[in-house]
């Protein structure tokens, strides 16, 4: 595992000198090396002597002519972290300035790798990484990142760079959201006002040409500039200055991660930020289960039809579209890990009643034996009473021709076949019972009990379903003489004379 910063040119080497001496000559802290330099600050390693533990040193670059602003926003990343107090968040130990007044604060030194990291090693197949991060583990990784943005929200605070790179797993499956620098403290009118004057759609698209010098930038870089963040995941509405930004433009950022989580795939392939941002304010991504196909052409995986619509309903256009709260998104993704349908999903009745049969699997199997119980006992009743009536029948025909019927002999007659018809009453819960077993391709289990539902009640539906079993099992001998059998009880049904082509 790497430092979750990843280590500069060399050519770094003099503000390591010059960190060096500003700090460890008045600060109880001693520089190691540099970890990372961005466009408006350095990060070291450094160790705390007092405590005897490594640190993260962040300060900004020296430079005389540093706009206020840039120093403003350092101070501000710096206060903003330190009071989101949460597990997933890296805490900030101490705030300061060296002699010379460069800002500069201490925070944990988390060891690990990046989000991203992990989703290039699952995309080139890496069997370590396959093994360590299924779809449930990532999943459960994602819902803590969620818990981490719903707790900035409940201080109205948004990121505005959320992005895998962002994203830091520790050595012991500890989950961070990195990088605060861009994040934007609303004021309460702000985050109370969710419907606004427009939406990114109604946006003009001549806007773009303000961000024409950044076309040689990395589109995956965050721009210090008007337009903020990162222009793969970014919000639309974060394109556009006069935007008010909320924390639901986060929920779109989190949309852009599961997407790439799912297909190990950005959610735009494009190169160009023009086109990006154009395919951002129109809504043209392409569905995460057909960006696995268009990847995956010789292998058989998919997106879980769920989440692709969690992963929809969060990169709406329109923010009130999406999710309005991370735990939202959140309590769906936990939904759906729990057997039960999403809200982004709209499930049937017939989906739902799926879910619940798969959530009951273990009471489903009790109830099947029980009905298998019923089933058992009713034809053993069944086979008394087709005796008993065989007997009668027999006892009629003698009565008949001698003219006498006694009263005992018509009320046996009653209560018989009053048993009959109690008894064929289960054959409907028989018969779809079967239909599950076929299903469920348990075929010999489903031919048994096709077989007992004939004597029960032998219509021309439950022949028709024997013989279809027979032949789906390919005994055609078996279904030839059922054919027989049941044209002699139901001559010329068309049902049963379609089945012929089929035996032959």
């Amino acid at each position: 595992m790497q430092d979750h910063f990843e280590q500069t040119e060399k050519s770094n080497e003099d503000a390591l000198v010059d960190a060096k001496s500003l700090i460890e000559s008045d600060y109880k802290y001693k520089i190691v090396k540099m970890l990372a330099k961005g466009g408006m600050a350095y990060v070291f390693h450094a160790i705390d002597t007092n405590c005897q533990r490594s640190v993260a040193l962040k300060m900004m670059i020296e430079d005389k002519n540093k706009e206020d602003e840039l120093v403003r926003r350092f101070i501000e990343e710096a206060q903003i972290t330190s009071q989101l107090d949460h597990p997933s968040i890296v805490p900030i130990y101490e705030f300061s300035r060296a002699p010379n007044g460069q800002p500069f604060y201490v925070m944990k030194l988390v060891k690990g790798e990046t989000l991203e990291n992990i989703i290039t090693e699952l995309k080139e197949g890496n069997p370590k990484y396959i093994k360590k991060f299924p779809l449930l583990r990532i999943i459960d990784i994602f819902i803590k990142v969620c818990d981490a943005i719903a707790f900035a929200a409940s201080k109205n605070v948004v990121h505005r760079d959320l992005k895998p790179d962002n994203i830091m797993i520790g050595q012991y499956g500890e989950v961070f959201v990195m990088d605060w620098g861009i994040s934007k403290l609303c004021n309460i009118m702000e985050t109370k006002e969710l419907i606004r004057n427009q939406v990114p759609t109604e946006l003009d698209d001549s806007f773009i040409r303000t961000i024409s010098i950044y076309s040689e930038a990395k589109i995956s870089s965050t721009f210090h500039g008007q337009i903020l963040g990162s222009p793969i995941y970014m919000a639309p509405e974060q394109m556009c200055p006069d935007y008010e930004i909320d924390p639901r433009a986060d929920i779109y950022a989190l949309g852009g991660i599961l997407y790439s989580l799912l297909t190990l795939s950005p959610p735009h392939q494009s190169t160009n930020l023009k086109e990006i941002f154009q395919d951002k304010i129109k809504g043209n991504i392409i569905a995460p289960s057909k960006r696995i196909k268009l990847l995956n052409k010789n292998k058989e995986i998919s997106v879980p039809s769920s989440l692709e619509s969690v992963i929809q309903k969060a990169m709406a256009v329109n923010p009130d579209k999406r999710y309005q709260k991370a735990s939202s998104l959140k309590h769906d993704l936990e939904n759906w890990i729990n057997g039960y349908a999403t809200e982004a999903e709209g499930a049937s009745q017939v989906r739902l009643l799926k879910l619940l049969f798969i959530r009951h699997r273990r009471l489903g199997l009790v109830i099947s034996l029980l009905i298998i119980s019923i089933i058992v006992f009713i034809f053993q009743i069944n086979s008394k009473l087709k005796t008993a009536m065989l007997d009668q029948d027999a006892a009629l025909v003698q009565a008949s021709s001698n003219t006498v019927i006694s009263k005992k002999q018509r009320s046996k007659q009653i209560i018989l076949r009053q048993r009959l018809q109690e008894s064929k009453k289960i054959a409907p819960l028989l018969s779809d019972y079967v239909d599950q077993l076929i299903k469920d391709q348990n075929l010999d289990k489903a031919i048994e009990l096709a077989e007992k539902l004939i004597i029960l009640d032998n219509n021309i539906s439950n022949n028709k379903k024997l013989i279809e079993l027979y032949i789906m099992i390919e005994d055609f001998e078996k279904a030839h003489t059922q054919l027989n059998q049941a044209l002699h009880n139901h001559p010329n049904e068309i049902e049963l004379l379609n089945l012929v082509n089929k035996i032959n």
